[in-house]
């Protein structure tokens, strides 16, 4: 009651939010494990790339947005159909795993998260399907619009951003994304995700992994 009086919101995931220092040793861990992440990927010939919440920051201020407590990045995959990119996903989540990194499954088996001592990088892979680019929601964008990943300075450290982040922002959040929209939520359209739904894991393959 004491927070809800002094103004205090729950985040997005239904917990309090972090202010102050321990805000910025969160953001700190996720920039470690960002990295620790992108240093073994890439030269897996897979690209680690700012997206989403994180990206939408780095375009606007080159930082976190204020008061964010989480950290979003993809890379793209190669597979050819839904079963392909699972596996492919979960071979990525298996050789994390064996580099040291903690890993979960988000809800419904969403790709995954990536982490260290209950601080978790959400990692949502991007794949071309149907000419569409899909990763946690479905945009209308080419392979150029992300392809090759381009370097970026976000918070003081260097990350690898979409080769158009404005592409990809403008698709996620609208034409306005630059003006800041405290009660944006993302809406997936029923179709998009039917498709989704094919590229998240499956209860018997998170009990496999």
């Amino acid at each position: 009651i004491t927070q809800l009086a002094s103004g205090l919101a729950p985040n997005k995931k239904g917990s309090w939010p972090l202010k102050g220092g321990r805000l910025a040793d969160r953001q700190r861990r996720y920039l470690e494990i960002y990295e620790t992440v992108r240093d073994y990927l890439r030269p897996r010939g897979r690209d680690l790339f700012l997206t989403y919440g994180t990206l939408l920051g780095c375009a606007r201020n080159g930082d976190f947005i204020p008061g964010d407590d989480d950290f979003d990045a993809s890379y793209v995959s190669r597979a050819a159909d839904p079963e392909r990119f699972r596996r492919e996903c979960l071979q990525v989540a298996l050789e994390l795993l064996q580099h040291g990194l903690d890993i979960r499954f988000a809800i419904n088996g969403r790709m995954l998260q990536a982490g260290r001592d209950s601080v978790w990088v959400d990692i949502s892979p991007t794949w071309f399907y149907r000419g569409r680019a899909w990763s946690y929601a479905a945009h209308d964008l080419a392979p150029e619009a992300i392809e090759p990943a381009e370097p970026g300075t976000f918070a003081g450290r260097t990350v690898l951003l979409p080769r158009d982040p404005a592409a990809l922002l403008a698709s996620a959040y609208g034409p306005d994304w630059q003006t800041p929209q405290p009660a944006f939520r993302h809406y997936r359209p029923a179709a998009d995700d039917q498709v989704l739904s094919t590229m998240w894991a499956k209860p018997s393959e998170e009990r496999e992994f």
